[in-house]
């Protein structure tokens, strides 16, 4: 059985077809960091490695004082009040914190700070970052 579609219908579907093979093949450039490991999930994406090694925290390991632009920090673990995921990126030199809790936006409050400054110090051993000198 044959079926005859309108020139502008098969046109289409060859456009998605195509459209759909490209994208399972293109990758974005950049350098990423993946660490997935019990209760502890850490994405980092910079634009290469170089780039990576300029993110900073403070002698204290307590603050990011310095996320190079096009970089990004996503981070996730759980404990007793559940699921937190933390995307940290750098916005026009404006260093954004997007902080969600069992899957709901919340603010990043001091609670919040205070569970992703406890786990900073995994964070810079688990991925080779440095403190700010």
């Amino acid at each position: 059985m044959k079926v005859n579609l309108p020139n502008s219908c098969a046109n289409l579907l060859m456009i998605i077809a195509i459209s759909s093979l490209l994208c399972a093949c293109i990758t974005m450039p950049g350098y990423r960091q993946v660490i997935n490991e019990d209760n502890f999930n850490l994405l980092i994406i910079a634009p290469n490695e170089q780039t990576k090694q300029e993110i900073q925290f403070d002698t204290m390991q307590s603050e990011l004082v310095h996320l190079p632009m096009n970089s990004s920090i996503n981070f996730a673990s759980t404990d007793e009040h559940g699921e937190h995921e933390l995307l940290i990126k750098n916005v026009s030199g404006e260093i954004i914190y997007e902080y969600r809790i069992n899957g709901h936006k919340a603010t990043f409050d001091t609670k919040a700070r205070s569970w992703f400054t406890e786990h900073i110090p995994q964070i810079i051993k688990k991925s080779g970052l440095e403190t700010h000198l």
